[in-house]
């Protein structure tokens, strides 16, 4: 793995979901990664070894806590999420599922 600078970025770490202000939203928190510019959020139903149950749930900006809602309560998801900096797409954090209410 190269550097932070420059480099392809790590996974973020501190990656933790808690549930959100209303029925069917989840917070996403993690810790602020040195050189990230944004952070790509990822989203399955399923399997998470199965790539193709992944698809792209938000981009945010501003980085460390980022609520989703829109979410059905009862339904289990998993998300994983990563840098984006100056040498690209960052590594994934591994995933984590929750149980949305």
């Amino acid at each position: 793995m190269r550097g932070i600078y420059g480099g392809i970025l790590p996974a973020p770490s501190d990656f933790k979901i808690t549930h959100g202000p209303k029925s069917g939203s989840l917070m996403l928190h993690v810790a602020r990664l040195a050189g990230a510019k944004s952070y790509d959020v990822d989203m399955a139903q399923g399997d998470p070894s199965i790539e193709g149950n992944w698809h792209h749930a938000t981009n945010s900006a501003t980085g460390t806590h980022i609520l989703l809602e829109g979410l059905t309560p009862g339904q289990t998801y998993w998300f994983r999420i990563r840098a984006i900096g100056s040498g690209g797409e960052g590594v994934w954090t591994d995933p984590i599922s929750v149980i949305v209410t």
